[in-house]
């Protein structure tokens, strides 16, 4: 009988130890558990600061191109106003029979073209939060209630049935439509043609294929558009009819004033953003202009040619 009880014993106190047992691997898993959240927790934290410090940065490059939009905007106003400064001083010089001194009123136009080019940059940059105008709105006629609220817009030219976009008949057609200002990105152009030749190479062989694509299409004036803060401005000094250059000033790129010009183009005249980067074509598509991407109006241009090389 002791011998039994003793058994009894053993068996209820192994019971108990099991019990307990059962118990402490409930609380280490319940442990790892905790553990593992919080770990995860403190991986999302860490992620989240990671993902701030790069919106910090982004927003201070932002902020920093803005500022240099802001001071090239400043500097071209101020040109502006002493080109027509000059201007009024040669009109005026003129009605009285003296001489005339100064720029034509062409300069004029120049300073206004380059100003406006450049407040359309700052607009690419500052996205939704820039101001459509800087310009009070002009007081109500006596039929503005008949008249339309905004001013016309740009709408693209219809590509004709069965045809697609990328289609190299496609932009045979676009920039065989009479009045045609395409306003190309150089050198995404040119490094889709020539990728392992010099930018000083490349410009001068886009200018020649260009030069036979406006050949070809009496309508079409063609502007070519090149990133020039850190190769330096030189073109030929004889460019082929129809077609002309600009360099994009320091802290403006390219991208920017390609669709500044599409925003520029007279209604009149159908606007073409040649070119294969993705913000130049939805800018472009943004104002109302046509797309045409650097392999189509290379397949329109015919093979690129290699034997053009730039004056020595």
């Amino acid at each position: 009988q002791r011998a039994e009880a003793r058994a009894a014993a053993a068996e209820a106190e192994l019971a108990t130890v099991r019990a307990d047992l059962d118990a402490a691997r409930r609380a280490a898993a319940d442990a790892r558990h905790a553990a593992q959240v919080a770990g995860e927790g403190a991986a999302d934290r860490s992620r989240a600061v990671r993902e701030l410090k790069q919106v910090e940065v982004l927003a201070a490059q932002r902020l920093a191109r803005v500022r240099a939009l802001e001071a090239e905007v400043s500097e071209l106003a101020q040109r502006l106003a002493e080109a027509e400064e000059r201007v009024a001083a040669s009109e005026a010089a003129r009605s009285s029979g003296g001489a005339l001194a100064g720029p034509s009123p062409q300069a004029a136009a120049a300073a206004l073209g380059a100003l406006d080019a450049a407040l359309e940059a700052a607009r690419a940059v500052l996205g939704p939060f820039a101001p459509a105008s800087t310009q009070e709105p002009a007081p109500p006629g006596p039929d503005a209630s008949t008249e339309a609220a905004s001013p016309p817009r740009r709408r693209p030219e219809p590509i004709p049935g069965g045809r697609h976009e990328r289609d190299a008949e496609t932009a045979a057609h676009l920039l065989g439509r009479g009045a045609v200002t395409a306003v190309i990105d150089g050198y995404n152009v040119s490094k889709t043609a020539w990728p392992h030749a010099t930018p000083f190479e490349q410009r001068f062989r886009l200018l020649a294929l260009v030069g036979e694509v406006a050949a070809r299409r009496p309508g079409l004036e063609a502007e070519i558009v090149f990133d020039g803060a850190e190769v330096g401005a030189v073109v030929p000094d004889k460019l082929p009819r129809g077609v002309s250059v600009r360099f994009s000033p320091p802290d403006i790129e390219a991208d920017d004033i390609v669709i500044g010009r599409i925003a520029q183009v007279p209604l009149a005249r159908v606007a073409v953003a040649v070119s294969s980067d993705r913000r130049v074509r939805d800018g472009a598509r943004r104002l109302g202009g046509n797309v045409i991407a650097a392999d189509q109006f290379l397949a329109l241009a015919g093979p690129p040619r290699e034997s053009v090389t730039p004056p020595s």
